[in-house]
Formats: C-alpha cells, sequence, structure tokens
C-alpha cells in the first residue's frame, strides 16, 4: 500500500466537502456539525499571520449584526460543550439545530476560498444552493462558472421556495450537487 501525503487544506477540503454530501442526503447534523467544525478550525487556524480576514468582510456582508451573533453562538456553542465532555460529563446541550449547518459550511467555505482555494464542486453546491435557496448574497458566487450562476437565477426566481420541507430543500440541493459535479 502506497501511503499518500496530504496537507492540512486538502485534510479540510475534504472534511467539509464530506459534510456537504452529508448535509444533502439529510444525514445526522451533529456529524456533520462536527465534521465541519474540524474542517472550519484548521483553516481558521491557517490564516492566523494575515493582518486583514478576507471572510469577516464576507461575513458582514451576509448577516447583520443580530444574525451574526445567534449563528456564532449556535456554532461555538455546541463546540465547546462537545470538546470538553471531561469537565462536565452528563452534562446536557440544545442539539444543534440542522439548518445551522447550513450557516457553518458556507463560513467555512468561505474560509477556504479567502486561502485562495478554488471552491470544489460540493462547494459550489452549497453557496448556489444558499444564494438560490435562502436569498443569501450572490457575491458568494463570484468565482463561478456561468452555468452555476444560471442555475442560481433560476432557483432565485422560484418564490415558492419558501414552502418547500426542509427534504425537497435539500434534494434542491443535491441536485445542486449532481449539476457542480457535471460542470467540474
Amino acid at each position: 500500500m502506497v501511503k499518500r501525503k496530504i496537507n492540512k487544506p486538502e485534510a479540510a477540503r475534504r472534511q467539509i466537502d464530506a459534510a456537504i454530501r452529508m448535509l444533502f442526503n439529510g444525514e445526522d447534523p451533529i456529524a456533520i456539525y462536527t465534521l465541519t467544525m474540524a474542517g472550519l478550525q484548521v483553516l481558521r487556524d491557517l490564516p492566523a499571520k494575515q493582518s486583514e480576514n478576507i471572510v469577516d468582510h464576507a461575513i458582514n456582508a451576509t448577516w447583520d449584526s443580530e444574525e451574526k451573533k445567534v449563528v456564532f453562538q449556535k456554532m461555538r456553542g455546541f463546540a465547546n460543550f462537545l470538546k470538553h465532555a471531561e469537565k462536565d460529563p452528563t452534562g446536557l446541550h440544545d442539539e444543534i439545530e440542522e439548518e445551522a449547518n447550513d450557516y457553518i459550511l458556507l463560513h467555512a467555505c468561505l474560509y477556504y476560498d479567502s486561502l485562495g482555494h478554488e471552491f470544489t464542486p460540493e462547494m459550489f453546491a452549497l453557496t448556489g444552493w444558499l444564494v438560490g435557496l435562502k436569498g443569501a448574497p450572490k457575491s458568494l458566487l463570484k468565482n463561478a462558472g456561468r452555468p452555476i450562476r444560471m442555475a442560481v437565477d433560476r432557483v432565485g426566481k422560484l418564490r415558492r421556495y419558501q414552502t418547500f420541507s426542509r427534504k425537497e430543500q435539500l434534494n434542491l440541493g443535491l441536485a445542486f450537487l449532481d449539476f457542480s459535479h457535471l460542470q467540474d
């Protein structure tokens, strides 16, 4: 067996891509969260020496201050609960809200992009899905190819998306993922 070497951005990319596939397949939100946070932590540690954090600018453009506060509380709170099990082995915590993973994954994708790496098909699918379905800013897809931008525009015109069940939304995400892989 040949041992292959892997760098930290690639390890984070693989974790994030796997979490996106798990999300669209409706798998366990805690597993998705744990995998996403592991990849995000690697990415957040890498640009520590950068003087300007590009991701913070994108986040500020995406969420208002109240939304950011809620997202970061949810993101950090559950991670700390899991990370510090030895301090409170019988403790209880509210489960991670399934839809919180959508935005934590987006955060991870933005960090990956800020380090100069190209989005993977999974990352394009997630951001396209969020832009089209949830109304996140289209500027997040600045590097997307024309077919993906067109698909996002089509989804954005479907005003009935607000009535979609979570399962229907995730199925749309799977369609975005399939489409992104065809464009790859």
